[in-house]
């Protein structure tokens, strides 16, 4: 029987566990197989406060001397994120594909999860079993399990 495989994600971290059972009778126990740190920058430090890249407005109201800068922001953090997730969607399927699992689940937050799925190749899709829309990376390997429904009805 081919192992089953967890991934749990977030924006940063990227950890491959092993499900690996000793005896029939007892849970599945968990190895780590893989960490993967994202490395990328916040808006903190990709962006400058460089003279004139932030025009200031000095119109009356409630908005008097803000940054008016913030649809371009926007438009960065959108790249930023689809970069991101297109190269943790390639980490996973070069795991998944040097481990060749029977079967493997996911979690990664809702924001971001469904993107990453989008990005995976059909053939490492087809394997996918369960998918949870939550951060679980800083959830400790033996506890991991008690959220994932599917690998613990298996028989």
């Amino acid at each position: 029987m081919k192992s089953h495989f967890f991934i749990v994600s977030d924006r940063a971290n990227i950890r491959a566990y092993r499900a690996e059972s000793i005896e029939p009778s007892r849970p599945p126990r968990l190895e780590l197989v893989q960490a993967i740190t994202m490395a990328h920058l916040g808006p903190q430090q990709r962006d400058t406060d460089s003279p004139g890249s932030f025009p200031v407005s000095y119109a009356g109201g409630s908005h008097q001397g803000r940054h008016q800068n913030s649809m371009a922001e926007r438009h960065m953090d959108i790249e930023e994120t689809r970069r991101q997730v297109k190269q943790m969607a390639g980490h996973i399927c070069a795991i998944l594909r040097q481990e060749k699992p029977g079967s493997w689940s996911f979690a990664a937050p809702g924001d971001i999860h469904e993107a990453i799925l989008k990005q995976l190749d059909p053939q490492i899709r087809e394997l996918l079993v369960e998918v949870l829309p939550r951060n679980l990376v800083k959830v400790p390997a033996d506890e991991l399990l008690e959220h994932f429904e599917a690998v613990m009805e298996r028989p």
